[in-house]
């Protein structure tokens, strides 16, 4: 089966359903402790329970770039 992963972003008070092979962006202003809080954004599965069976599926790929720090 596949598993739906949907990007959480708490200062904008969204979640958006990441999908394979698309880019996302996001703008931060420094001015803002939200916009840059460490916290701020958060991956949310759906309900279905991952297992060792899906272990050579691909679900997902993070890239800290330009992330500092702390992703």
């Amino acid at each position: 089966g596949t598993t739906a992963v949907y990007l959480v972003d708490d200062y904008l008070g969204t979640e958006t359903l990441l999908e394979d092979g698309q880019t996302y962006s996001f703008n931060v202003d420094e001015s803002v402790s939200e916009s840059v809080d460490t916290s701020r954004f958060s991956l949310k599965f759906d309900t279905e329970t991952m297992g060792v069976e899906d272990e050579d599926n691909k679900l997902f790929s993070l890239y800290p770039n330009p992330a500092k720090d702390l992703v």
